[in-house]
């Protein structure tokens, strides 16, 4: 998918720390109270569990349709899909009721497990090695990652993990300085705004695949 955030040179490695960090940070702690603290054993635990089961999706089958239902199913176990959710769709989530906030974060997770598993088998053979954590108390844990892809190519990826409700979760990943939390904010406004502003329609396509 063109979407996709896009391994970028490696030259760009020294700009990332902070920033990276920063942006993290920005959503980590959206929507719920300070919680339990996040250990630098527990995050990292988490992100290698989560990346062995990716590499297990990609290289169990070459069925797009059974990856994406897979990697849904991953999404809903790991990851903060209503923090995120409700990040990608910005001012408008407040005007939304509940049964609209919950349609739209079930139709976002079948939108980004339909985009991204055709992504899959490009990374059959990637190598995550782990090379830092950041701990920042109570709003969580940065862990970052470097990929090494099976062409030689590698990158850097960086994980939010935090607590949510008593659960480890990941609150948004960036790779190469480029943010899964804030690219797809900016497509599902560009996508809002061909559907006339209208969130109903855009559950609904986002369901549908249309």
């Amino acid at each position: 998918m063109s979407d996709l955030p896009q391994i970028a040179p490696m030259s760009r490695r020294g700009l990332l720390g902070g920033a990276c960090a920063f942006g993290l940070l920005a959503v980590m702690g959206l929507g719920r109270p300070a919680l339990a603290t996040v250990t630098d054993a527990q995050a990292r635990d988490l992100v290698e569990t989560v990346v062995g089961k990716l590499l297990d999706i990609a290289n169990s089958t070459s069925d797009v349709s059974r990856q994406a239902a897979e990697f849904r199913g991953m999404l809903a176990q790991y990851m903060s899909m209503d923090a995120v959710a409700r990040s990608t769709l910005g001012p408008r989530w407040r005007e939304l009721s509940p049964e609209q906030q919950a349609a739209y974060t079930e139709a976002f997770q079948d939108y980004v497990a339909r985009k991204y598993a055709p992504r899959f088998n490009e990374f059959s053979q990637t190598r995550m090695e782990i090379v830092r954590t950041q701990d920042y108390g109570e709003r969580g844990v940065v862990v970052s990652s470097q990929a090494n892809l099976a062409n030689g190519q590698k990158a850097m990826v960086d994980w939010g993990i935090s607590d949510r409700g008593g659960s480890l979760k990941i609150s948004n990943i960036v790779v190469e300085g480029i943010s899964l939390v804030t690219s797809e904010r900016e497509i599902v406004g560009g996508m809002l705004d061909k559907r006339g502003n209208d969130v109903d329609k855009l559950i609904a396509d986002m369901k549908s695949g249309a």
